[in-house]
C-alpha cells in the first residue's frame, strides 16, 4: 500500500463538458492524485498550465488535460466553434445592393449597426445610436408612402452592434473588393453576410429577411470595436494586432 501511494502523481481533470473554444476557468478543473499507469503520459499537472487557456478540441467531463487539448490563442480555432463556445449562433442574411453592404468594404470582425425599411408597421422599437443623436431621431424613422403600404426605415435596439463573421459572393466563394486588381483578378461582390448573433438577434433578423429590406452601417474594426461590444462577446477579436 505505501509503494502505491508513492505512484501518485498529480494530474488536472476537468469536472465539466465544455465545448471547442471554450475559455478554461479554475472553476472547471480539479487537481487530482492519481496512478500515471491510468492517465495519459503528457497530462498536465500544473494548474497554472491550464487556466485562462481555450479547449482546442471539445472536452468531455472527467478528461484529463494535456497541452494538446488545449490553446493560448482562439486564432486557431474554428470561428463557427468559438461562437457555439460564447452562445452564439451564426445567421446569413440578403444584401438587396452593393450600397447596402457598405459597398464592399466591410471585413469579417467588424462591428455593424443594421437597419431595415419594412412594408409593415412594426411597433416603434427604434433607437439614436447615441446620445448626440436624440434630435436626430427622425432619420432612424422615416417614412415613405409606396402605394397603400408605408416602409418605415428602423435601427432596431437588439440589433445596433452585430459583429460580422463572413461575406459570401454569389459563387459561394469567399466575397473580396479592392481598388487595385490585376490583370486576372477581379471583384468578388458579396450578395450575403454571415452575422454572429443571439437567439433573439436571429429571429429578428429572420423575420426582417422575409418582410423588408436591410442595410448595414459600419460602426468599429480592430481595437475600436471594445467600445461597442466587449471582447468577452466577440468572436474574432482574437485576430487583431
Amino acid at each position: 500500500k505505501g509503494k502505491d501511494s508513492l505512484k501518485q502523481v498529480q494530474a488536472i481533470r476537468i469536472k465539466q463538458t465544455v465545448p471547442e473554444g471554450a475559455l478554461i476557468t479554475d472553476e472547471m478543473v480539479e487537481s487530482i492524485e492519481v496512478n500515471p499507469a491510468l492517465i495519459p503520459a503528457e497530462a498536465i499537472s500544473d494548474l497554472a498550465q491550464v487556466t485562462n487557456r481555450y479547449s482546442k478540441v471539445p472536452i468531455f467531463a472527467g478528461d484529463y488535460l494535456t497541452s494538446d487539448k488545449l490553446t493560448d490563442e482562439l486564432t486557431a480555432l474554428d470561428p463557427m466553434a468559438v461562437a457555439t463556445s460564447k452562445g452564439l449562433k451564426v445567421v446569413s442574411i440578403t444584401l438587396p445592393s452593393l450600397a447596402a453592404g457598405v459597398s464592399g468594404q466591410l471585413k469579417p470582425g467588424d462591428i455593424v449597426t443594421i437597419m431595415a425599411s419594412e412594408k409593415q408597421a412594426l411597433v416603434d422599437q427604434t433607437q439614436t445610436l447615441n446620445p448626440k443623436e436624440q434630435n436626430q431621431a427622425t432619420s432612424n424613422s422615416a417614412e415613405t408612402n409606396l402605394g397603400s403600404s408605408t416602409t418605415k426605415a428602423q435601427v432596431f435596439l437588439e440589433l445596433q452592434y452585430i459583429e460580422v463573421c463572413s461575406l459570401t459572393a454569389s459563387d459561394g466563394r469567399e466575397a473580396h473588393v479592392s481598388k487595385t486588381l490585376t490583370d486576372d483578378e477581379k471583384n468578388q461582390l458579396p450578395v450575403t453576410i454571415s452575422l454572429f448573433v443571439t437567439e433573439t438577434q436571429a429571429i429578428r433578423l429572420a423575420d426582417l429577411e422575409q418582410r423588408g429590406e436591410i442595410h448595414l452601417s459600419f460602426v468599429a474594426r480592430g481595437k475600436d470595436a471594445t467600445q461597442f461590444m466587449p471582447d468577452n462577446l466577440r468572436v474574432m477579436n482574437a485576430e487583431e494586432d
